[in-house]
């Protein structure tokens, strides 16, 4: 579970590295625009044990996929601008795994 936790914040992070433009609707929700303008949008519908969804939309194609379950809480912080922070909680079993990150976009983009 450790793993996957740090599998999930690694690919968002590395997500907000690589972005031309980050924005976070709610504190459950991130939204990375690529260099290529593809959107990239992870959210959590905010239901203890749900999923973390990762949304691509490239032009008029739009791709959904589950990421990750078993989650607890996902929250983005955005209060540090251009750093986020991103926590983590999966519970699973008698289990559970708490991570955090922060990530910041290359610096030509802010």
């Amino acid at each position: 579970m450790v793993a996957k936790a740090r599998g999930v914040l690694d690919r968002i992070a590395r997500d907000v590295r690589r972005a031309k433009s980050v924005s976070v609707p709610n504190d459950r929700t991130i939204t990375i625009t690529m260099l290529d303008d593809s959107a990239r949008t992870y959210a959590w519908s905010g239901i203890a044990g749900g999923d973390i969804a990762l949304t691509v939309t490239d032009g008029d194609d739009t791709k959904s996929a589950v990421l990750t379950d078993d989650v607890q809480t996902f929250t983005v912080d955005d209060a540090d601008q251009p750093t986020y922070s991103i926590h983590l909680v999966l519970a699973g079993g008698k289990a559970t795994t708490e991570a955090s990150i922060t990530a910041t976009p290359r610096k030509e983009f802010f």
